[in-house]
């Protein structure tokens, strides 16, 4: 009983805080509390009468749960990442200081013009969380721009977001 009232204060706070960066995560740490749960509970309940052919069944029907839980949060994240399509149609790769107001500047013409339907990517502006940006690049960027300044390469980031777009095919324009 005691045990079952950890998990769930867990299981609350989880609900509560999102401590994952990706909700599907989230959402299956939550699901996997739950069966955890439904599990302690109905063991605790076969624990007088031992019957292994109703602890196999159990744990059968345990199993299965899971199973679905996952398959049902993969499906989920496919459906997501096909449909929602890429957010950014242009990535500005640039250093701060040597080319920060020239990606301002690009970025201003390329949201007037007419040929950009989709978002344009500006640190500055866009980045919301440091731990997301590759992620970011590889699942939602259409092309990255490379702002050539004179230390642009000598920058980890940089580099970081160049290796990334190369990794994954994005075209690259200089």
């Amino acid at each position: 009983c005691a045990l079952s009232s950890v998990f769930l204060a867990s299981m609350v706070s989880k609900t509560m805080l999102w401590p994952w960066r990706f909700s599907e995560a989230n959402r299956l740490d939550i699901f996997f509390s739950i069966c955890l749960l439904l599990e302690m509970g109905a063991v605790a309940l076969l624990i007088e009468e031992p019957d292994k052919r109703r602890i196999g069944w159990f744990a059968m029907g345990v199993v299965f749960a899971i199973f679905c839980g996952l398959l049902a949060c993969g499906i989920q994240i496919l459906s997501d990442r096909c449909r929602r399509g890429k957010v950014f149609q242009f990535f500005l790769c640039h250093h701060k200081s040597g080319a920060g107001n020239l990606a301002r500047l690009i970025k201003l013409h390329l949201v007037a013009h007419s040929s950009v339907q989709r978002k344009v990517f500006v640190d500055s502006d866009d980045l919301q969380d440091l731990s997301t940006l590759f992620v970011l690049i590889q699942n939602d960027t259409e092309r990255l721009v490379l702002l050539c300044s004179r230390d642009v390469l000598r920058r980890d980031w940089c580099l970081g977001e160049v290796t990334i777009a190369c990794t994954n095919g994005l075209p690259i324009t200089l």
